[in-house]
């Protein structure tokens, strides 16, 4: 005759405790979440007054939003949620006129750094561009 199993109680107990304890763990893993346009400031650094949409877009990309209302303006937006939840948007603006590069706005900067203590200075950073005199 077979012999049946049979858990005691403080097995029982044991798996009971083990079983809520893990269940509070950060045992699932949460995946970053990137939307928008992915900027890198290698990139921003490239444009210069001048340029047409077309090499704007070559070295950023195309923008997220174009408004049929403004065509001399391009938006890129990006919004990135990391594993706690955290939400850090960011913005750029780049404006042209006569389809040519005039000046940039937003959360990046040519010839910067994008960091926290740029972003505490001045929330919304505007620079004009200036064509270069030796081009």
């Amino acid at each position: 005759m077979p012999q049946r199993f049979r858990l005691t109680r403080p097995a029982v107990l044991v798996i009971a405790l083990l079983s809520l304890g893990l269940s509070g763990c950060g045992l699932f893993y949460k995946q970053p979440v990137q939307q928008g346009n992915v900027l890198e400031q290698d990139d921003i650094d490239l444009l210069k007054p001048g340029m047409s949409k077309r090499q704007v877009s070559l070295i950023i990309g195309t923008p997220a939003i174009v408004s049929p209302f403004h065509h001399d303006r391009w938006e890129y937006v990006s919004r990135f949620k990391n594993s706690d939840d955290e939400v850090e948007r960011k913005n750029f603006t780049v404006f042209f006129e006569n389809g040519v590069l005039t000046r940039l706005e937003g959360d990046y900067q040519p010839g910067g750094t994008n960091t926290d203590n740029n972003r505490e200075q001045s929330e919304r950073a505007i620079a004009p561009m200036s064509p270069d005199k030796d081009s």
